[in-house]
């Protein structure tokens, strides 16, 4: 009889993954509200715990993981056991359906809260904020400058990762005066060393220009430039989307790219509640205490 009943709830799982009938979950986020901090706090935590389980549960030995598949059936079902024999294709399935869901609630709820969610950032992760959502350009020159040397430093980067020193090279020189082409051509051509030293003196340079825009005149991050710069850069990306005539639904702050700009947002957000608020953090360390776990976040959902 056990076995009859796990083979019918293993065809019902497989039913309704052939009919891709979406999983829900519970959530103590509610899009139109104000800003609360412990609910916002809780369910962020609660996505960073399902996609680390939802990694474990991809693993060989973390299959059949009776501890994953407690804390999933925990954070997605509300019952601990939901989990127990299902077999690990749809434990998987149903672990990405609730992280998935969950992230798409949280995209909901920062909706109409860009400016509360950006105050709550750390200064020192602004800089990291820049590098993590698409940057556009802005028709604002000091915002626009701030790209383009980030566009470089991503470029750089691209090109020691892929080995390609020489080939950035050229491309500067390119566009680089005569005389600097003349020099290359007279003491460069063919010199790897030479590239190199050319590529660190574009790279110094480049970085130079990056602490100049980004940091104050005393040396400090300038976290409310660099955030109106975010902003500016969301609400333009929300104008470049508005025209989506097949999807109007999808147009706008309901784009894509628009979503997944207010998550990264959210993210930081996140971290800068947790290093602002010893309280929070406090309530994190009792419920690894008391539960010996990772996966339990009953507290912080309660304290909400």
């Amino acid at each position: 009889m056990l076995i009859l009943n796990l083979e019918i709830k293993h065809l019902i799982y497989s039913i309704n993954l052939k009919n891709k009938i979406k999983m829900a979950i519970n959530s103590t986020l509610i899009p139109d509200e104000f800003y609360n901090r412990k609910r916002f706090v809780s369910e962020m935590y609660r996505l960073g715990q399902l996609e680390q389980i939802l990694k474990g549960l991809k693993t060989p030995e973390g299959n059949w993981d009776p501890n994953l598949r407690k804390a999933l059936g925990y954070l997605a079902r509300d019952n601990q056991s939901f989990y127990n024999e299902l077999n690990p294709a749809l434990t998987i399935n149903d672990a990405d359906e609730a992280k998935s869901n969950l992230k798409k609630v949280i995209e909901r709820y920062s909706k109409n809260k860009v400016d509360i969610l950006l105050s709550k950032i750390d200064g020192e992760d602004v800089p990291s904020v820049l590098f993590s959502v698409p940057l556009v350009k802005t028709g604002i020159n000091k915002y626009d400058r701030i790209k383009q040397i980030i566009d470089e430093k991503t470029k750089i980067a691209k090109a020691e990762q892929e080995g390609n020193i020489a080939g950035y090279v050229n491309e500067k020189l390119s566009k680089a005066s005569d005389w600097r082409k003349k020099a290359y051509e007279n003491f460069g051509i063919g010199s790897s060393s030479y590239d190199a030293l050319t590529f660190n003196e574009y790279k110094r340079s480049t970085e130079m220009d990056f602490r100049r825009v980004i940091m104050t005149q005393d040396g400090k991050i300038d976290r409310t430039k660099l955030l109106n710069l975010i902003k500016a850069n969301y609400e333009q990306i929300i104008k470049n989307e508005e025209e989506n005539e097949d999807e109007p639904e999808k147009n706008g702050e309901n784009s894509k790219v628009a979503r997944n700009f207010r998550y990264a947002i959210a993210k930081y957000a996140f971290q800068g509640e947790l290093k602002r608020s010893e309280n929070v953090q406090d309530l994190i360390k009792v419920i690894h205490d008391k539960y010996d776990t990772h996966y339990d976040i009953d507290a912080l959902r309660q304290a909400a």
